[in-house]
């Protein structure tokens, strides 16, 4: 009983959840593929068939790994503005987008907003890795993960590979990340090298980092991705406060 006890205020949230989506009375609610998800597992969890969590894992879970037919008929329900009769929204493609360390819910308000596709540019985790195994990880993420999630709401996922400039000045780090790089390459999501530059101190180190990226573009026949350097502040100092970037 006493784990009745603890779920009981969870349904009330729900129930009144449900009779916040009754007032809105707005048809898409019902078609929008997370409620309908809802409704199956409610059901499931009435029923009496045995592994309710194993099949409302599968419920919520979405075995596709190709992007969706049109973002259109993957968008959730709430677009950020109603479409007129024949109007479409604007799409566009996000060509700088981190999106290891964005949520599921950042990827669903981006196609809410019409993006169709986007490029996530390998960068700087906030704190340097302690060795190139971690990379694997990293690698494996946006050319396996990230595809996947973006898929769910109809967005198509590329990315660039690389070690960030915040990283370069480490070159037994650097050579030992480089050479894993080239077994990515031939992933379909993979546009190239980047994002490559001199960000960081410029030392030494950090300039022979970014030529071995360019040396590994060139023997792979690979884009780059140029990564230019902060330079708003020091810009500011120099020409005023007025200063602003085009």
């Amino acid at each position: 009983m006493n784990i009745l006890l603890k779920t009981g205020p969870g349904l009330l949230d729900l129930a009144a959840f449900l009779d916040r989506l009754d007032r809105a009375a707005d048809p898409a609610v019902d078609a929008d593929f997370r409620m309908q998800a809802f409704r199956e597992a409610v059901r499931t969890l009435s029923g009496s068939d045995g592994d309710r969590v194993g099949r409302i894992q599968m419920i919520f879970s979405d075995p596709r790994t190709e992007p969706t037919d049109g973002p259109a008929k993957s968008r959730p329900a709430g677009r950020t503005r109603p479409e007129k009769p024949g109007e479409r929204m604007m799409e566009y493609i996000d060509m700088h987008a981190h999106m290891a360390s964005r949520t599921t819910d950042d990827y669903e308000q981006m196609a809410l907003t019409g993006c169709v596709a986007l490029t996530d540019p390998a960068f700087w985790a906030g704190f340097d890795r302690s060795s190139a195994d971690g990379f694997d990880d990293y690698f494996h993420q946006l050319t396996e993960v990230e595809p996947k999630r973006a898929a769910r709401v109809g967005i198509r996922h590329y990315t660039w590979l690389c070690l960030n400039p915040k990283e370069a000045d480490n070159r037994p780090l650097a050579r030992a990340v480089l050479e894993k790089i080239p077994k990515y390459l031939d992933r379909p999501n993979v546009l190239g090298i980047g994002e490559i530059g001199l960000l960081n101190r410029v030392t030494r180190n950090e300039v022979a980092t970014f030529q071995d990226h360019l040396d590994l573009a060139v023997a792979h026949n690979q884009m780059i991705l140029i990564h230019t350097p902060h330079l708003e502040g020091q810009i500011q100092e120099e020409h005023g406060s007025s200063w602003r970037p085009c």
